[in-house]
């Protein structure tokens, strides 16, 4: 535990250690100099509050991303279902079995249970 004059680990200026209540604790263990103007600092504290932070931040961008991606699908279906068709056209040419060819096949109705699922993951 360490005395810091700033409230809290986010404040962009330096921090200043108060020696003297460290020193007073060193020497007779005694930790009730909190006021107004001390607060007790725990750096694990801090830091734990920054993992947390930067899960909920990530997590945010994901989603927004997640939400990029089922719009774009959903806008761009046309285009995906003529480009799959030439892909589905190329596999049968190739003999490629029927069941296979079905999996890989889009319509509408697939592109939008793909962005659903898209979704369902932000």
């Amino acid at each position: 535990m360490l005395n810091w004059h700033n409230d809290s680990c986010n404040d962009s200026k330096p921090a200043k250690v108060n020696y003297q209540p460290l020193l007073f604790i060193q020497f007779f263990g005694y930790n009730g100099f909190m006021n107004s103007t001390t607060t007790k600092f725990n750096l694990d504290d801090c830091l734990q509050r920054a993992r947390q932070a930067s899960k909920v931040l990530a997590r945010a961008d994901r989603n927004k991303a997640l939400r990029k991606i089922a719009e774009v699908l959903l806008a761009n279906r046309a285009e995906i279902i003529k480009a799959n068709a030439i892909d589905v056209a190329a596999e049968e040419a190739k003999g490629t079995k029927a069941a296979l060819i079905d999996r890989l096949s889009l319509n509408e109705k697939r592109i939008q249970d793909i962005a659903e699922a898209v979704l369902l993951q932000a």
